[in-house]
């Protein structure tokens, strides 16, 4: 499909950067997207020196740091000619990958129609649906990002998702079903007795040693954390 960009505006910065935006919908751009709502935020703020168009992205240090690297930010050179990125590492556990674009935003915003910074009410844009490979793109997007692979007793495998939006978790659901992988879904609310408040968590779960080999053909890992602690399950335990 062509993506109609005519309407969207760049700011002086956004030319003097050479930032392109890509003319058709791609299986990178649904990864990119999955990747973005899984766990990085955009935001419109203003302040003393005028409006600004945040893009931050967050990891784990060190394990993130070559998805960071080798992935994520030749994504979005590929994508969107962003050059010139830096990793931050304010603290010894945390990584930041933070730019800011106004053409950017409203292109994730109004064509890409991905909603501005809010966890709890988040969903799949449904141009995601219009084929599996965009379907299998976004999924693994969400993977690398905000998913979890696991071991319990027995070297039994899981792969879960922890996330704030309902419609998010339907969104998912919808695409399991489409690639014929079972998958368990549901609530979790839990108290926080230092805020006085009760948290709510939705949570998708893939779990079994059939289950999770499907997983990795039909949809599969760019994150190194991921792909190691799969090759470890499939080698077991000793």
């Amino acid at each position: 499909m062509k993506i109609d960009s005519s309407n969207l505006e760049f700011s002086k910065k956004d030319l003097d950067r050479g930032i392109i935006i890509p003319d058709k919908l791609s299986s990178e751009l649904s990864e990119d997207i999955g990747f973005h709502i899984g766990d990085g935020y955009m935001k419109r703020r203003k302040d003393n020196y005028g409006l600004h168009y945040d893009f931050v992205y967050s990891g784990k240090h060190p394990e993130d740091l070559d998805y960071f690297k080798n992935v994520l930010i030749p994504r979005k050179e590929n994508l969107f000619n962003l050059k010139r990125m830096i990793i931050k590492n304010p603290k010894p556990n945390e990584i930041f990958l933070r730019f800011h674009s106004k053409v950017l935003f409203l292109f994730y915003r109004d064509i890409l129609v991905v909603k501005e910074y809010t966890k709890t009410d988040i969903k799949i844009p449904e141009w995601v649906f219009q084929s599996l490979d965009f379907q299998k793109s976004f999924l693994r997007g969400m993977m690398d990002s905000d998913g979890y692979f696991k071991t319990v007793k027995k070297n039994y495998p899981i792969i879960d998702f922890h996330l704030q939006s309902k419609n998010l978790i339907k969104g998912m659901g919808r695409i399991l079903d489409n690639l014929n992988i079972s998958f368990s879904s549901y609530k979790r609310e839990q108290y926080d007795k230092r805020t006085n408040k009760v948290y709510v968590k939705f949570i998708v779960q893939i779990s079994g040693r059939k289950n999770i080999p499907i997983w990795k053909d039909e949809i599969g890992f760019k994150n190194s954390k991921h792909i190691g602690r799969y090759n470890r399950w499939i080698l077991g335990p000793g």
